[in-house]
């Protein structure tokens, strides 16, 4: 008669195992060689062969089985061994673990994240990080609002980069909406703010001062302005106003004397606006006072 060795046993296996795989081998003995192992129940996502390229019998799980540990956490088969004369049995328990979902490990907080349209493609804007129980492997994906995003995610890494340059971009917020996923649960969304500034242009070397006499010749360059914006594509336009008797040349970026000085005796305060091409201005002041020359008198 068969006489089964290691039965009762158990084994345990994580609800997410998909592919079919062997939980147990089972020793029987007979003075037969002709021995067949079996599972007496069909119902249950589990089956009993013959261990390829050798004669014992195997307990299995099936391919896709489908395991869920909130419906069935535990499995009790009956397993029978028969020589066609008698029969001997065995309990055989599988303990289905529960695969923990991962959890985003950087985002305590909802992050804001503040742009400026200097950034440019490919610049890393977050780097999303998670952990998993299994240490299975990770993956995310994201969607944005609105939905025309200029953002891009490594699905492997979490790193979110941009993907244009954000000079002249329409949109200033976006709501990113962060999922990862370990193959069997998706986790999220994890919502990153996103804000994007213009960056506004400004003078360098303003406010600033000199004095001239009113000799000065018309056409003469008196001071040279600097000016800057933190995006390098911008264009920058320069304008000058309240004055007539001074003249700004933007070929050279410099302050010159526009007509005979005698009428401009006194202080005269020239306002200058640096603008970008998205309407970002700033405003500087130069002051130039006119001296009067004091002529001799001939008597």
């Amino acid at each position: 008669a068969p006489v089964i060795q290691n039965l009762p046993a158990s084994a345990s296996i994580i609800e997410t195992t998909y592919i079919e795989t062997l939980l147990h081998t089972i020793n029987v003995t007979d003075l037969s060689t002709s021995i067949t192992c079996n599972l007496t129940a069909t119902d249950v996502p589990f089956l009993v062969k013959l261990v390829p390229n050798t004669s014992e019998w195997g307990i299995y799980l099936k391919n896709n089985p489908g395991l869920e540990y909130n419906i069935t956490k535990v499995y009790s088969l009956n397993i029978s061994c028969d020589d066609r004369f008698d029969a001997d049995t065995g309990i055989m328990t599988v303990n289905i673990i529960e695969n923990i979902p991962p959890t985003f490990t950087n985002l305590d907080i909802k992050p804001i994240i503040n742009l400026t349209s200097a950034e440019n493609s490919g610049n890393v804007v977050y780097t999303m990080s998670a952990t998993d129980n299994e240490n299975d492997t990770l993956s995310f994906n994201f969607t944005c609002y609105p939905s025309t995003c200029p953002f891009s995610i490594n699905s492997s890494s979490g790193v979110i980069k941009l993907s244009q340059n954000l000079d002249g971009h329409p949109i200033r917020s976006y709501a990113v909406n962060v999922y990862v996923c370990d193959g069997h649960s998706l986790v999220g969304p994890a919502v990153l703010n996103v804000t994007i500034t213009e960056t506004v242009p400004y003078f360098i070397n303003l406010p600033a001062n000199m004095t001239i006499n009113e000799t000065v010749a018309a056409g003469n360059a008196l001071y040279t302005l600097t000016f800057k914006d933190d995006n390098p594509r911008d264009n920058l336009t320069v304008t000058l106003t309240n004055t007539s008797y001074f003249t700004w040349d933007m070929s050279t970026n410099t302050i010159r004397v526009a007509s005979s000085l005698p009428g401009a005796i006194g202080t005269n305060a020239l306002l200058f606006t640096v603008a970008d091409p998205y309407l970002q201005t700033s405003t500087g002041t130069f002051i130039i006072i006119v001296t009067n020359v004091v002529r001799a008198v001939f008597i």
